[in-house]
């Protein structure tokens, strides 16, 4: 389902989040199953869900994190909500608290 190219277009299998940005882009969300649906939903998504939010928690207590100047040249605005990153990607600097 998540790569079928009738639901998310020819290039299915790469990695575009322009696709959620673009016209559209509600009606994909019922296409999207990580964990699948209704009854026979993943028993471990609550779970997956909640160690997700203990280690962002973790990080974001324990860690003074900020953007590498290198990385502030970097941004392209796409529109007026999302900026994209360019090559390398963004990069940040993290100490211990």
């Amino acid at each position: 389902m998540h790569s079928s190219e009738e639901i998310w277009g020819a290039n299915a299998r790469q990695f575009e989040p322009e696709r959620w940005l673009g016209k559209g882009a509600k009606g994909l969300v019922e296409h999207l199953c990580s964990f699948s649906k209704d009854a026979k939903k993943c028993i471990g998504q609550t779970l997956a869900h909640a160690e997700l939010l203990l280690i962002f928690y973790m990080l974001f207590r324990n860690l003074d994190i900020e953007l590498d100047p290198a990385s502030e040249k970097g941004f392209v605005t796409k529109d007026n909500f999302a900026q994209k990153v360019q090559e390398p990607g963004c990069l940040l600097r993290m100490r211990r608290i």
